[in-house]
Formats: structure tokens, C-alpha cells, sequence
């Protein structure tokens, strides 16, 4: 059996701690100045591994969903223009919108591409530091970011 290799990254601040304890609090929890810093500490990390998960979850979604819906009704749009073939004042409302859409369109796009360029920065920034990492098989979502990276996309 392999010695088992440190969690480096999210997944040390994912990981349970090793020895899970349960801890009353009381006025002499206060008192121990000690006791009530690693207390901190530790829903501090708890905190933030619960903060970090969240965030990457919405963004994941976030960025999944956002040019879909904009395309959408951009659609309907363009489909409401082709059937509104008299009435020039709707026409006009109807281009209004479509311009605002396409315009939305965009700047999902460039914040796509900028994320992407930040992404890659702080990819190579991290593998010059620490060229022999690679994530773990088992991480599909970080071995899929890991592999676009590298890959430049």
C-alpha cells in the first residue's frame, strides 16, 4: 500500500479534521485564552471551506446557465421581429430589445474570456511553483479545469 500523500489545496480546507471533537462552550472556554483561539481557528476554517464550496457550486452553475438564457430570449426575440411585420413602432421596440440582448450577449462572453485568462495566469503561476503536482483522478471538476488550463482554452 502506497504511503498515502498529504491533501494539498481545497482539499485540505475540505478535509474533515482528523480528530473531531465536541466542545461545550462555558465562561471557562473564555477564560483559557489558548482553548478559545483554536476554537476561533477552527470555525474559522469551517466557515470557510463551507464559503469556498458554496461559491464554487453558484459560479459553476452561474456561468453554465448565463449565455443559455441569454440566447434564449434573444430567440424569441428575433422570432417576434420576423412575425411583427406591420406595425414599425413594435419593430423598433423589438430591435431595442434584441440590441440590449446582444449587447448582454457580449459582455457574458468577454467576462467568460477574461475568467478563462485568469484562470490559465494563475494555473501557470501555480505549476511554476510546483511543477510536479498534478490533481488527483478522482477530481473530475479540478482535473477538467487542469487539463482546459493546459491545454489553453
Amino acid at each position: 500500500m502506497p504511503p498515502q500523500q498529504p491533501q494539498l489545496g481545497s482539499l485540505a480546507i475540505q478535509a474533515p479534521s482528523l480528530a473531531p471533537k465536541t466542545v461545550h462552550v462555558s465562561a471557562s472556554t473564555c477564560h483559557d485564552l489558548s482553548l478559545f483561539k483554536d476554537l476561533l481557528k477552527e470555525y474559522r476554517r469551517l466557515d470557510d471551506s463551507i464559503t469556498m464550496r458554496l461559491n464554487r457550486t453558484t459560479a459553476q452553475f452561474r456561468d453554465r446557465d448565463r449565455l443559455g438564457l441569454v440566447d434564449q430570449s434573444m430567440e424569441g426575440k428575433r422570432m417576434a421581429l420576423d412575425a411583427e411585420t406591420e406595425d414599425p413602432a413594435a419593430q423598433r421596440r423589438i430591435q431595442g430589445a434584441l440590441y440590449a440582448d446582444e449587447v448582454k450577449r457580449n459582455q457574458v462572453h468577454n467576462e467568460l474570456v477574461v475568467e478563462q485568462i485568469v484562470r490559465k495566469r494563475s494555473l501557470d503561476a501555480f505549476r511554476s511553483r510546483c511543477k510536479y503536482f498534478e490533481p488527483p483522478l478522482t477530481d473530475a471538476d479540478a482535473r477538467k479545469w487542469w487539463d482546459a488550463a493546459r491545454a489553453g482554452r
